[in-house]
C-alpha cells in the first residue's frame, strides 16, 4: 500500500526498507560503495511493489494491451522478461535481452527505468506518472546483478 502523504523518492526509500526489514535481509545486498550494504531485491517483491503499482495499468504492460509485447502481471512477467529479446528495434539490433542475468546495464529493462536509453530506445518508463525512485531502481539492478532469480 502505497502512502501518498510522502514525496515519491522518500516514500520509495521507506517502502525499500521497509522491504527489507519483512524479508529479514538487514545486513545483506550489494555493496554500495559506501561501506554500507544496498538494498536486496528479490522477484516477488519488485512484481508486488512496482510492476504492480507502476506497470500494469490500464494500457500499459497489463495482460489485455501488452505495450512492447510485454505482461507483466503476475505469473506471466518473468518469462517475458528474462532471457528475452525486446521488440524494440534499435534493441533488438544491439543484441540487448529485456533482462540479462548478472547485467543491469545490459538490460533493456534496467535502462528503461533508469532512462539511460540509446536514441530510438524510447522513452523512459513509466510513461505515465512518476519515474521510480531510487530505491526502486536499485531493488529492480540488484535483483539482475545477483542473477535474475525467480526467487
Amino acid at each position: 500500500m502505497q502512502s501518498r502523504w510522502l514525496p515519491s523518492p522518500a516514500r520509495a526509500r521507506l517502502a525499500a526498507c521497509l522491504l527489507l526489514l519483512a524479508a529479514g535481509c538487514a545486513g545483506e545486498g550489494i555493496d554500495d560503495g559506501g561501506g554500507g550494504n544496498g538494498p536486496t531485491g528479490d522477484f516477488a517483491t519488485i512484481q508486488s511493489e512496482i510492476f504492480n503499482q507502476s506497470c500494469i495499468l490500464a494500457s500499459c504492460h497489463d495482460s489485455a494491451t501488452r505495450q512492447g509485447g510485454l505482461d507483466l502481471t503476475a505469473g506471466a512477467s518473468y518469462a517475458n522478461l528474462v532471457d528475452v529479446p525486446p521488440q524494440n528495434p534499435v534493441a533488438l539490433a544491439a543484441g540487448d535481452l529485456r533482462v540479462t542475468p548478472g547485467a543491469p546495464q545490459q538490460s533493456f529493462l534496467y535502462r528503461k527505468v533508469t532512462g539511460e536509453l540509446a536514441p530510438g530506445e524510447g522513452a523512459r518508463m513509466p510513461l505515465a506518472g512518476t519515474p521510480l525512485g531510487t530505491g526502486e531502481i536499485e531493488l529492480i539492478e540488484s535483483w539482475i546483478a545477483a542473477g535474475a532469480l525467480p526467487d
